[in-house]
């Protein structure tokens, strides 16, 4: 077996690195996210047509209910990630006035996309699921529940 010199084992070193590094990247690009669902409570705590913003600073959301549909929508505005504020009729981004309805589409620019929903679920002891690893489009179905 022939010895290395200091440079050689450097160089060797670093390649394997870069290898190991390289196969972890495409390992973890195949494997699912893990599951970030959490229970926002029961129906009943969102009885009244609204935004809640109880689980703004905790994760990032707030719940919305609109006649017998409940929503969870993204907290951050996509233009520059600030934290959306309820408005009279929706959200407003306090920090470039972007401006959304209150089911999170975008009506005032800068932003040109509308607040992201989460897949939300209703669990038999009607508990709203969240799931935060599910991000939906505006208009996507799986992102409100029907409730009574």
């Amino acid at each position: 077996m022939q010895d290395l010199n200091r440079r050689e084992f450097v160089a060797l070193t670093a390649i394997a690195a870069c290898s190991c590094a390289m196969a972890g990247e495409d390992a973890s690009a195949d494997a699912p996210a893990p599951s970030t669902a959490f229970d926002a409570g029961t129906v009943s705590g969102f009885e009244k047509d609204g935004s809640y913003d109880k689980f703004v600073k905790s994760n990032k959301l707030m719940i919305v209910r609109k006649g017998t549909k409940i929503s969870a929508l993204c907290s951050t505005c996509p233009h520059k990630t600030c934290a959306v504020k309820i408005n009279d009729d929706g959200f407003r981004c306090p920090c470039h006035g972007s401006l959304f309805t209150a089911v999170g589409e975008v009506t005032k620019p800068p932003a040109k996309t509308g607040l992201t929903r989460y897949k939300i679920t209703l669990n038999p002891e009607l508990h709203l699921i969240v799931d935060l690893s599910s991000k939906l489009d505006v208009g996507a179905a799986e992102g409100e529940v029907e409730v009574k």
